[in-house]
């Protein structure tokens, strides 16, 4: 799949513009390469073909930024071609509407694999110029030269730019997964300190302060009644001091703040041409770290196959959590054709999710293609 631009779109109505208008100039003056005559029915049919060739063309587009290789541009490039054909074999020689065959050339590495194009890109020229040579009893041979190498090397330029845009989506791709995972590294650096502080409050002011009141305890039977209301002031504070330290140490373990939802949320941050919603209804205090990492791999990996393989406008990823599981859904509304047959990303799903216990469903549904990841929620 690769994006169309506006500006190729542009451009090809400007081509299509002054190949009608070179066409019917000469036309009216009476090239001789054109055999039939300028009539108004005749002119209005070759009117009507141009017409109908401009509205394949704008098919094929279907909205700036969309994407190449369904129905609609393949629709779209048909009528194109039909009307492009007509127009070469009974109206004029191929030479006055040759860029428009090139404007339909460039589009073929959605449809056709390299070496494909490449003979259609040939093929086209030495075909309507043989149809000229019918008509006109003149082999242009020149034009098949020109017109060949010049599809040749539209073609050559359009494969670089879907390379281009490839490696662009892939590397912005990569962006994303890249701040998503330092996002989950740093929540969970972020935990382990806080683990680390409360261990060591609880062994050592902890151990302490134990101490402190257990000798304060001894110091209360020490006959002195000078001091017996001040000390059993001191055992009192380091019954309080305790107390507080151990609350604090509760205080920090029951921190669950895991970034998941941070992580998420630059996941799908500004994904060009694909419109993400992203909905988090959960309890983090119930998750784990594993759980953390398994949904975020899952939602990235469902993410590349939306943008790889779908020709979908919008994906829904919801986060949800009740007593048992945490759940994980992708919804996306591009079109899925028969069987779906798991490749690396969906077998890399399914092994992370059986690794610790979860399930996993995936398959067309009524919007487009669907995944759901349900995790066992448990204490590790």
């Amino acid at each position: 799949m690769t994006k169309r631009s506006s500006t190729e779109l542009y451009v090809g109505a400007l081509v299509w513009l002054l190949s009608v208008v070179i066409a019917f100039v000469f036309w009216v003056n009476g090239d001789s390469d054109i055999a039939l005559a300028l009539t108004p029915a005749s002119g209005a049919t070759a009117a009507a073909l141009f017409l109908l060739y401009l509205a394949g063309y704008l098919m094929t587009f279907g909205k700036p930024g969309g994407e190449q290789g369904g129905r609609r541009h393949v629709t779209g490039l048909a009528i194109a071609a039909f009307a492009a054909g007509v127009l070469s074999a009974a109206f004029f020689v191929y030479g006055m509407i040759g860029c428009m065959f090139m404007m339909l050339v460039v589009q073929l590495p959605a449809l056709v694999n390299q070496k494909q194009a490449m003979a259609i890109a040939v093929l086209i020229p030495a075909v309507f110029v043989s149809l000229d040579y019918v008509s006109t009893g003149e082999f242009l041979f020149a034009n098949i030269a020109l017109f060949g190498v010049v599809n040749i090397l539209a073609l050559t330029i359009s494969y670089r730019a879907i390379a281009e845009q490839a490696a662009k989506r892939q590397s912005e791709q990569l962006v994303r997964e890249l701040r998503a995972t330092q996002m989950l590294l740093s929540a969970t650096t972020k935990r382990d300190e806080r683990l680390r502080i409360a261990r060591n409050l609880h062994d050592i002011l902890g151990h302490q302060l134990t101490a402190l009141n257990l000798q304060l305890e001894v110091a209360i039977h020490v006959p002195d009644d000078q001091k017996h209301e001040h000390i059993a002031n001191a055992r009192r504070i380091g019954t309080n001091l305790l107390s507080n330290v151990r609350d604090t140490v509760s205080e920090f373990r029951g921190e669950k703040d895991l970034g998941l939802g941070q992580a998420l949320g630059a996941l799908v941050e500004d994904i060009p041409n694909l419109d993400v919603n992203l909905n988090i209804d959960w309890d983090e205090s119930l998750v784990n770290e594993r759980h953390a990492e398994v949904i975020l791999r899952c939602a990235q990996e469902a993410l590349t196959n939306t943008m790889k393989h779908s020709d979908a406008d919008r994906c829904e990823i919801s986060v949800s959590s009740d007593d048992q599981d945490l759940t994980l859904t992708v919804i996306d509304d591009g079109s899925v054709d028969g069987k779906i047959e798991p490749g690396n990303g969906l077998s890399g799903i399914t092994e992370r999710v059986e690794d610790i216990g979860g399930r996993l469903r995936y398959g067309a549904c009524g919007t487009g293609f669907c995944l759901q990841v349900a995790l066992p929620i448990g204490d590790d």
